[in-house]
C-alpha cells in the first residue's frame, strides 16, 4: 500500500520555483457596484476643492520652513482619504504611476475606509484636475467624470503617523518615548525609516 501522506498529495505537482514580486494593492473589481452617498455635484466638488488646495497650501508653508531651515529636498507629501460611514472609497483610482502617486496604506476603521497616498512634491495638482473635470465634465453616459472617485471621497487631510498605523496593536497604547517604522513608498526617496511617536 502507498505512504499515506504521500498518496494523498500526489496531485500537486510543482513545476517552477518562487519568485518575487513587489506588493500591489487590492483593486476593487470592474464589476463591483460602489456604495456611494448621493451628492450635489457643484457643493462637494468645491469642498474638496477646498481641502486639496489648503493641503498644498500648508505643504509649500513646511517646504519654504524646511528651506529656511538649510533642509532641502523633494519629501512629497501624505495625504489621508477617507469615506462615509459604511461607503466605499474608490482607492484604486488614487493611484497614478505616471506621476508616482502611490497608495501606502489601506484601512477600515468603524465602517470607514482610510487611503494614506504618497503624492510627490508638485503632484497635487493631478487631483486638482480631477476634482476640476468632475465639476465641469461629463462621460457619455451623462455622469459627471472622475464620479466614482470624487463622490467616493467624504473628507481629506494630511496624513498623520497614525494614518499609516497597521498593527495588531491600539496605535494610542504605544508609549510616547517610543520609535515606531514606517515604509516609505516605493518612488520616495530614502528607505525605511523611524518616525517619532511624538509626530502623532
Amino acid at each position: 500500500m502507498p505512504d499515506e501522506e504521500n498518496f494523498h498529495k500526489r496531485h500537486l505537482i510543482l513545476t517552477t520555483s518562487a519568485t518575487q514580486e513587489n506588493y500591489t494593492s487590492p483593486h476593487q473589481g470592474f464589476n463591483k457596484r460602489l456604495r456611494l452617498a448621493l451628492r450635489e455635484r457643484d457643493q462637494h466638488g468645491q469642498r474638496i476643492k477646498q481641502q486639496l488646495e489648503s493641503i498644498q497650501q500648508e505643504h509649500q508653508t513646511i517646504q519654504q520652513e524646511r528651506e529656511t531651515a538649510g533642509i532641502h529636498g523633494d519629501y512629497g507629501i501624505y495625504i489621508e482619504f477617507e469615506s462615509g460611514p459604511d461607503l466605499d472609497l474608490k482607492y484604486d483610482s488614487l493611484e497614478d504611476q505616471g506621476a508616482k502617486i502611490e497608495v501606502v496604506n489601506i484601512r477600515v476603521i468603524e465602517g470607514k475606509t482610510y487611503a494614506t497616498v504618497y503624492v510627490p512634491e508638485g503632484k497635487v495638482i493631478r487631483f486638482l484636475k480631477k476634482v476640476e473635470a468632475y465639476l465641469t465634465k461629463q462621460t457619455d453616459n451623462g455622469r459627471p467624470k472622475n464620479g466614482d472617485l470624487i463622490e467616493s471621497i467624504e473628507n481629506l487631510r494630511r496624513a498623520t503617523l497614525k494614518s499609516f498605523w497597521t498593527d495588531i496593536y491600539e496605535f494610542e497604547s504605544i508609549p510616547d518615548n517610543q520609535e515606531q517604522w514606517c515604509r516609505r513608498p516605493s518612488y520616495s526617496p530614502g528607505r525605511t525609516e523611524s518616525i517619532p511617536h511624538l509626530l502623532r
